[in-house]
């Protein structure tokens, strides 16, 4: 397995121009006992141990949900289909939500601060009564869905190298309750007993899927191989790894050049299929005695989201904020979705992240600038849109009687009492808001956009629209 520069220094520019956004993106928030409203075996933390913890004193917690223009950035669905988790830049913490109605159930946070990663790395097992997930830099954390209980903390020692430096970057189930994490290492785990089973050198690896969010990983479907795909020499191939000897097997080249946002997934034992980017075309490889390579189509970039379904059957892209689904036995397109988003956010890097259920009926989308949808796949129709809590810290500041807290532009706090109130209704969701001293009036501003709109307090009637004469820029900054 070996290190692409390429690769690592389009990460490196891309974590630079999410961390130094002016908008800070939301931060690891606490752990709730919200419940699924699913019966458990282990059932839940009693309603009044819980009733005397609130009544102890105030709880101030700030929510740091998803809005349209710094969404989630991961997305997996359970094998069930049940649960959505997501993940967003810069936190730890991972949502889960109900996919029947689009309400959130949960959120799952290690604390910590997340690896410089996309966001926090996470697997359902095969059951769906278990989510592993990516906590701080080299540890993982595993917990029941249901309830959610906190069952099992892996901690690896190994620090100070590059592979640790970049943190887990791949984790999944296997069937036969082992768990494979990739990180400083590889290293498989039980996971009823949340001890490591083996350990097996790893240094660095070329990450064609891991720029876009993606893995570039896939277990077999026994778990005993891990494939890989990588660039040696100019040219893209696929490794295999023998996890119970962690001897590497034969390399099968895929293209005489670099693969980007290269992914794979298993198909049937010992047939798999590959999808990457080569000179700016999407290519599709079925790999079984031989190497048979269809080509999808151009696309606009070098990196762009690439999804399959866990069987493989399916595969998924993204490119212009437009998502396609091929069947990849025979490479025909089944449909197209166009993916709405605004223009308050321009990286460069604003494709929408992508996950496909293990049916293949159901999509979600979501990412910088555009909200979480869930599509039915046969009908390219949007069927929820996933609202959650949404707060982001990017200004707290207290009261002058230091009574309460503005936290954002869209809560105020009670401090006597913990009690959180919207600082006003009606605010566009991306839109960035600064609360008056006195908490009677909120400016507002929006990205790419000259005007700053006055609006009362709680009532959201607007006051004041403030333009320039002229065309004279963006807002920078409001006092």
């Amino acid at each position: 397995m070996f290190f692409n520069l390429r690769s690592f220094l389009t990460v490196s520019f891309l974590l630079f121009s999410i961390v130094t956004l002016k908008a800070q993106s939301p931060s690891p928030t606490p752990p709730t006992d919200r419940g699924l409203g699913i019966q458990g075996p282990s059932g839940s933390r009693s309603t009044q141990t819980d009733q005397q913890a609130r009544e102890q004193k105030p709880e101030l917690v700030l929510q740091t949900g998803y809005n349209s223009m710094i969404g989630g950035t991961r997305y997996l669905f359970s094998p069930d289909g049940r649960l959505l988790a997501t993940g967003t830049v810069r936190s730890t913490t991972i949502k889960l939500w109900d996919t029947t109605n689009g309400r959130e159930l949960r959120d799952l946070s290690p604390g910590g601060l997340s690896a410089p990663s996309l966001s926090p790395v996470f697997a359902f097992s095969r059951d769906s009564r278990l989510i592993a997930g990516a906590a701080g830099m080299n540890s993982v954390t595993i917990w029941d869905v249901v309830t959610g209980r906190e069952l099992h903390v892996l901690e690896s020692a190994t620090t100070g190298t590059f592979s640790s430096m970049m943190g887990i970057i791949f984790i999944d189930f296997t069937s036969d309750g082992r768990l494979v994490t990739i990180g400083d290492a590889i290293r498989v785990w039980d996971v009823a007993t949340g001890s490591q089973l083996r350990s097996i050198a790893f240094d660095a690896t070329s990450m064609p899927g891991f720029v876009t969010g993606g893995s570039g990983f896939a277990l077999n479907a026994d778990g005993s191989q891990l494939l890989v795909v990588s660039n040696s020499d100019g040219k893209g191939e696929i490794h295999s790894l023998d996890l119970a000897t962690g001897r590497e097997g034969r390399a099968i080249k895929l293209s005489d050049d670099d693969v980007n946002s290269g992914e794979v997934a298993v198909i049937s034992n010992g047939n798999f299929v590959a999808a990457g980017i080569v000179n700016k075309h999407l290519k599709l490889w079925n790999v079984s005695n031989g190497t048979n390579e269809k080509d999808l189509g151009p696309t606009s970039k070098e990196y762009s989201l690439i999804r399959f379904s866990r069987d493989g059957r399916l595969v998924a892209f993204s490119d212009n904020y437009n998502a396609r689904v091929w069947e990849t036995a025979t490479g025909r397109e089944l449909t197209q979705f166009a993916i709405p988003h605004g223009d308050s956010f321009n990286s460069g890097f604003n494709e929408p992240m992508l996950a496909l259920s293990d049916d293949g009926k159901r999509l979600a989308s979501g990412g910088f600038d555009t909200p979480t949808l869930i599509w039915d796949v046969a009908t390219a129709k949007q069927v929820l849109r996933l609202n959650g809590r949404t707060n982001m810290a990017y200004s707290v500041k207290f009261s002058p009687d230091g009574n309460q807290l503005m936290s954002g532009g869209r809560t105020r706090w009670d401090l006597r009492t913990g009690r959180g109130l919207r600082t006003a209704t009606g605010i566009p969701p991306d839109a960035f808001g600064w609360p008056s001293p006195d908490g009677r009036v909120l400016s507002l501003m929006r990205l790419n956009s000259n005007t700053v709109t006055v609006v009362e307090a709680p009532s959201g009637r607007v006051l004041y629209t403030l333009a320039p004469g002229g065309n004279v820029g963006n807002v920078q900054r409001i006092r």
